[in-house]
């Protein structure tokens, strides 16, 4: 490994982690104990959000649509209603 690292330092800045704790930006937390592994990318959404300038909305939306009801009972396996919207007349297209 160490002749590999030689090599490819000659043309590239590279940093090693020998504990496998961090690849391309994704932070990795092993348990070996347990058998698991947590994979997170710190600060990522905060960065999306700056580089693409997003004002967040003055009351918080945590959906695009308003949820369902819910419906308990026999009601619960009813079909879903056939959609009765009318179509666009070619005028109305925009593309």
């Amino acid at each position: 490994a160490e002749h590999l690292f030689k090599a490819l330092r000659q043309d590239y800045q590279l940093d090693v982690d020998w504990a496998g704790s961090l690849y391309c930006g994704i932070t990795l937390e092993w348990d070996y104990q347990a058998r698991t592994l947590d994979i997170s990318m710190p600060g990522y959404i905060q960065r999306m959000l700056e580089k693409f300038k997003h004002v967040p909305p003055p009351k918080p939306q945590d959906s695009p649509y308003p949820a369902p009801t819910k419906k308990y009972g026999k009601e619960a396996q009813d079909p879903i209603p056939i959609d009765q919207t009318p179509l666009l007349s070619a005028k109305d297209k925009q593309r």
